[in-house]
């Protein structure tokens, strides 16, 4: 079987290849590539959680549910502020490149 176009491209989908943790969403946090988040409770009781985000393709804030526990499948470009999240969760943003 051969490919056309770049190989890499086709091992690289679906791939989280740079991660950051949030520390603070005292400020809303916006990236300028799509970014995936994983959410990881502080308890296991929290099976899904909702945040208000701007997912890719639109300009407005909406309220977008998340699976815990694995990296979701919404792409987003930014988290609005949120004082409560961070208290009872872990909160990581994964890109599909290398982010700086």
């Amino acid at each position: 079987m051969s490919y056309k176009g770049n190989e890499q491209s086709l091992f690289d989908a679906g791939r989280i290849l740079s991660v950051k943790k949030l520390t603070s969403l005292a400020e809303a946090f916006e990236s300028d590539y799509p970014f995936s988040i994983y959410v990881r409770p502080h308890t296991m009781i929290s099976v899904d959680v909702v945040i208000s985000a701007i997912p890719a393709l639109d300009s407005v804030a909406v309220d977008v549910p998340v699976e815990c526990n694995a990296w979701s499948t919404a792409l987003l470009k930014r988290i609005e502020v949120d004082n409560n999240l961070l208290s009872e969760n872990d909160i990581y943003v994964g890109w599909g490149i290398k982010v700086k």
